[in-house]
C-alpha cells in the first residue's frame, strides 16, 4: 500500500505541473509588451475555424496579404513577438494594418517593421487589437475557406475575432 501511494503522488504532481503549464501557455499574449514570447515561435489560430494566420502564398513583398489556411507548420504560419510587434518567421516583416486604413474591413498584411501604430498590437482577453484604432483582428465576413482574408473590424468578440496561440 505504501509503495502504491508513493508511486501515485509523483504522478499527481506531474499532472498538476503539466496542467499549470498548459493553462499558463493558453493565456500567453501574442502582443506581450514584456517580451516574454521573445523569439519563440507560435501559431495564431482562430476560434472560428481553427485555421492559422498565414502569409498567403509565401509572399515576401511589402503588402503581402495575411489570411487563414489549414495549419501546416510552414514558416508563413509561424510568428514571434518583439514587444507590441507581431513578426512573421517567413521574412521578419510585421503584421500591419495596410495603408493605415481605419475603416471596417481594412486588410491586414505584412510590411517592413517601422514602429508605427499600424504595426502595434495588444491582447484584450482573446481579442487582438490594433493600437492604430483599437479595432480587432478579424476573419473577414466569417469566411471559413482557405485563403480567407484577415482584416480589422469594430470589436464584437464573436469567434471570428477570438484567437489563441500554440507554440510552434
Amino acid at each position: 500500500m505504501m509503495r502504491l501511494r508513493s508511486a501515485v503522488r509523483p504522478g499527481l504532481a506531474t499532472i498538476a505541473i503539466m496542467l499549470t503549464a498548459m493553462f499558463t501557455a493558453a493565456g500567453t499574449s501574442t502582443a506581450d509588451t514584456s517580451h516574454e514570447l521573445g523569439p519563440a515561435e507560435f501559431y495564431i489560430r482562430s476560434e472560428l475555424h481553427g485555421k492559422c494566420l498565414d502569409v498567403l502564398f509565401f509572399n515576401t513583398d511589402n503588402g503581402a496579404t495575411a489570411g487563414f489556411w489549414d495549419c501546416n507548420g510552414g514558416a508563413n504560419q509561424r510568428w514571434y513577438s518583439t514587444g507590441e510587434q507581431i513578426r512573421s518567421s517567413l521574412h521578419n516583416k510585421c503584421l500591419d494594418v495596410l495603408f493605415f486604413n481605419t475603416d471596417n474591413g481594412a486588410k491586414a498584411g505584412l510590411w517592413d517593421c517601422n514602429g508605427g501604430a499600424n504595426q502595434s498590437w495588444y491582447r484584450d482577453g482573446s481579442l487582438l487589437k490594433s493600437r492604430l484604432h483599437n479595432k480587432c483582428l478579424d476573419v473577414l465576413y466569417l469566411n471559413r475557406d482557405n485563403g480567407a482574408a484577415a482584416g480589422l473590424w469594430d470589436c464584437h468578440g464573436r469567434t471570428n475575432q477570438r484567437w489563441y496561440t500554440v507554440p510552434a
